[in-house]
């Protein structure tokens, strides 16, 4: 079932709306608002799967409404009487477009693809593919949970940032001359080798507080992550994907995980991770390409929402 909302200023089309949809089983009707800045304040909280949006209002246009309302987990349909805002509706990946009056007709003939885009959806969502385990997730912002669901607060931004390279280096010894290359350019060799102890010395100290289950380990000049239990991490996942995989649900799940979540660390400004990332993009490209190609085979609504994400972030 749809969890659905009407914004819509005339109360006539609204209570005629409201009519459409209870007269389709596959429609709940959460909420409707007359008032675009109500539904600013209301609408999330009542995690609606589609958003039917009026476009010309007063106080507030409906595409600036739904920029403000869209969720990777709902969908938009806007209503209005002109064709022109087509374009914008697509820039803000609108699931559809109809054009007034609606007519039950419309509402019924679209059901089909809301319900087929909700499940779609309910396979990218992030959660839905992650075990219960510690979780690492490096795509988007950089956070670190341990088993109690707690976030890891780093005593520094260089302790977090060491755990980081470090992580991106699974199964590597990383010589710590190259660790204060990396992470302390502007110092000098001994100083350097200083803040590389000393920010070692902290990130050990935090894993152990949290008991998170991830030890450091020194062997000659260089440093290494073991991980002592399970872990999820979006890093690794993605990592392991083979474009040649016929397992296509995997692949669409922790593909559209980095669709939706963004690029490796993309709220830090690492240096060092600028290759790392232009490698995973074209990596993510390439996945989503394969994609793109087996579903317009099988189910065409799928495709043009993959190419609508290759559209937005390529």
């Amino acid at each position: 079932m749809l969890r659905t909302i009407i914004i819509e200023d005339e109360i006539h089309i609204l209570n005629m709306m409201n009519y459409f949809m209870n007269e389709n089983k596959h429609y709940k009707l959460v909420g409707t608002f007359s008032n675009p800045l109500e539904a600013l304040k209301e609408a999330p909280l009542l995690n609606a799967d589609v958003l039917f949006i009026d476009i010309e209002m007063p106080m507030m246009n409906g595409i600036e409404l739904a920029k403000r309302l869209k969720t990777a987990e709902n969908q938009i349909v806007f209503t209005t009487a002109y064709e022109h805002y087509a374009l914008e509706a697509f820039r803000i990946q609108a699931t559809d477009y109809l054009l007034k009056p609606v007519t039950l007709e419309d509402i019924t003939a679209i059901t089909n693809k809301l319900m087929k885009i909700k499940e779609v959806n309910r396979l990218m969502q992030v959660g839905e593919t992650k075990p219960n385990f510690p979780l690492i997730q490096c795509f988007g912002t950089f956070k670190v949970i341990n088993y109690e669901n707690t976030l890891l607060k780093w005593p520094t931004r260089k302790t977090e940032e060491l755990f980081a390279y470090l992580l991106t280096h699974q199964q590597q010894s990383i010589n710590k001359w190259r660790i204060a290359d990396m992470l302390w350019p502007e110092k000098d060799g001994e100083k350097a080798l200083h803040s590389v102890h000393n920010t070692v010395y902290l990130l050990k100290k935090t894993l152990k507080e949290y008991n998170f289950p991830i030890r450091i380990n020194m062997i000659h000049d260089g440093y290494t992550l073991l991980f002592e239990q399970p872990i999820f991490s979006d890093f690794y996942s993605f990592q392991q994907l083979d474009a040649n995989t016929e397992l296509i649900e995997p692949l669409l799940n922790i593909t559209n995980q980095y669709s939706l979540s963004g690029s490796l660390f993309s709220d830090k400004d690492y240096s060092w991770s600028i290759m790392l990332r232009e490698e995973l993009n074209m990596k993510h490209k390439e996945l989503l390409r394969k994609l793109i190609t087996y579903y317009t085979e099988q189910d065409t609504q799928v495709a043009t929402m993959l190419e609508q994400t290759y559209m937005r972030l390529y």
